[in-house]
């Protein structure tokens, strides 16, 4: 009796040891299957749609361009071969001192006892370093002409000389007085002064005077006067000393 009473505690421990090994062996938690979404499973193909093609936009039209016309100029006749090969003449060529009278009688003359020959008081300083002629213009009551062309052409030891003065522009000569500077040093020479009026019609005939080697002599005054003048005084500049 006492023999089966252990046999039976043997076998309720060995069952109570087996509950205990199951009850404390750890059991793996569930798998969890994870679904992934529709669009990004890796078995299915992906189908991008169709990118849009562009519509290509109508260049612009050029736009007509106007060709700039020039209205037809005046025909001119082409200059003839003789015409450009003939020789210029003093009329072509502009105001000549020494002219011949042509358009208008003339109306002036050199005053009686002219030229007069005096040191240049104007440029004392320069001595024979200068020489000119001078003067003023007169018409026949004696009253001074300004806005005259007063010309001297002449030669000086080889150098030409071709020089102009305005009557009333020198008024240490007198209200008409005009002056020329001849040459930059005193030396003989033989010159012609001729007036004209603004648009180069000669008013006199062209004068000759005579220039010589005298420093104290360096200055001719050559007054001209109307035709019809009846006076015979010969204007001086007043000198002061």
């Amino acid at each position: 009796m006492q023999r089966g009473r252990l046999g039976l505690l043997f076998f309720a421990a060995i069952f109570l040891s087996a509950c205990r090994v199951i009850l404390e062996t750890p059991v793996p938690p569930p798998t969890e299957t994870v679904m992934l979404p529709e669009a990004v499973r890796p078995t299915d193909t992906v189908t991008l749609p169709p990118s849009p093609t562009p519509t290509p936009s109508p260049s612009p039209s050029p736009m007509p361009t106007e060709t700039p016309t020039t209205p037809p100029g005046p025909a001119y006749p082409a200059p003839s071969t003789a015409s450009l090969l003939a020789t210029p003449t003093a009329e072509s060529m502009g105001m000549s001192l020494l002219s011949t009278p042509t358009a208008a009688p003339l109306t002036l003359m050199v005053q009686s006892n002219s030229p007069a020959f005096i040191p240049a008081f104007r440029y004392a300083s320069l001595g024979c370093n200068w020489m000119g002629v001078a003067g003023q213009v007169f018409d026949a009551g004696g009253n001074p002409l300004t806005g005259l062309v007063v010309g001297a052409s002449g030669n000086v030891a080889g150098q030409s000389v071709d020089a102009l003065g305005f009557t009333g522009l020198a008024t240490a000569y007198g209200p008409a007085g005009y002056e020329i500077k001849l040459a930059d040093r005193v030396a003989p020479a033989i010159f012609w002064l001729q007036v004209f009026n603004l648009q180069g019609v000669p008013l006199s005939e062209a004068q000759m005077f005579q220039m010589g080697g005298d420093c104290a002599k360096n200055l001719a005054i050559v007054n001209f006067v109307a035709a019809n003048y009846l006076g015979n005084r010969l204007y001086l500049p007043m000198v002061g000393r």
